[in-house]
């Protein structure tokens, strides 16, 4: 999908981002009419200080407000700009700012949602993709920290060790597929979908590390327990394998396997406001604590 056709899709009701360069900026909105921030990096472009300046003031720009709307970001980049000025104006100093802005964005109440719709790789796509709180993806994205050929010269390991060694083990193989494995995308979005109702089921039952009272995911056969529910009782769930997602002051989502989906719903969604959805390769329940 090109940008246009993504931000048509993203936004039936109209939106006003205009294309700056290889970077995109404005606001969309969605068919309930919530307004989202919209910032990208397009065109397969590399980004250099230039263009990581100028994402960073508008990002720092929808910090400063209090509308606390999501930031989609759209990414379809080529890796940092490798250029001798830009190395040596301190490139990757512009990237962490880039990265750390989004950071103080979600602090600030404004959800960070990455849209990978094309390729992306090493440094850019840490500071634009990867550090939005949620990653989603289209199909064809072609995501890599770091391709096998450069991987093989800072490791000094041969590229046909690397090759055999990607085919089992995730991490060290560039792609959507083995970033979806590792937990690096939360969705693989249908582009023959509605991408407005995707977006909103993201911002709705996705929710966000940074809200407040976020858990972190814990090691495997840990003890679960939540409580606080409306009616201030102390209520208890325990979970001997699924992490939690996030738990913030309106919502707490955990993940289950796909054996525990029917008992969930007999628990929760009959008795309280709960969804149970599928992602990419994983089930959510999403509860709500407020009544």
């Amino acid at each position: 999908m090109t940008p246009v056709e993504i931000l048509d899709s993203l936004f039936p009701a109209g939106h006003d981002v205009t294309a700056e360069g290889d970077l995109l900026f404005g606001r969309g909105t969605s068919p309930d009419g919530r307004v989202v921030h919209v910032i990208g990096a397009t065109a397969r472009a590399p980004i250099g200080i230039d263009q990581a300046i100028r994402l960073s003031a508008a990002v720092l720009a929808i910090a400063r407000s209090d509308d606390e709307a999501p930031i989609l970001f759209l990414v379809d980049s080529a890796s940092q700009r490798m250029s001798r000025r830009d190395e040596l104006l301190g490139l990757s100093e512009y990237l962490a700012h880039l990265a750390k802005s989004l950071l103080l964005a979600e602090a600030r109440g404004h959800r960070t949602i990455g849209l990978l719709y094309g390729g992306s790789a090493a440094g850019a796509f840490i500071a634009t993709a990867l550090a939005c709180d949620t990653l989603v993806a289209l199909p064809g994205a072609h995501p890599e920290v770091m391709d096998l050929a450069s991987m093989a010269r800072v490791t000094k390991l041969s590229i046909d060790l690397l090759e055999d060694k990607a085919k089992t083990t995730p991490v060290f193989a560039p792609g959507l597929d083995n970033l979806v494995s590792v937990g690096g995308v939360a969705e693989v979005w249908d582009p023959q979908r509605s991408l407005a109702d995707q977006l909103e089921r993201v911002i709705e039952f996705l929710p966000s590390s940074a809200m407040p009272h976020a858990c972190a995911p814990s090691a495997e056969n840990y003890h679960l327990f939540m409580c606080l529910w409306p009616s201030n009782q102390q209520n208890y769930v325990e979970e001997k394998r699924p992490p939690v997602l996030a738990k913030s002051t309106r919502h707490l989502a955990l993940i289950i396997g796909e054996d525990e989906v029917a008992s969930a719903e007999r628990q929760f969604c009959t008795a309280r406001s709960a969804c149970v959805i599928k992602n990419t390769n994983r089930w959510t329940i999403r509860i709500s604590l407020v009544a």
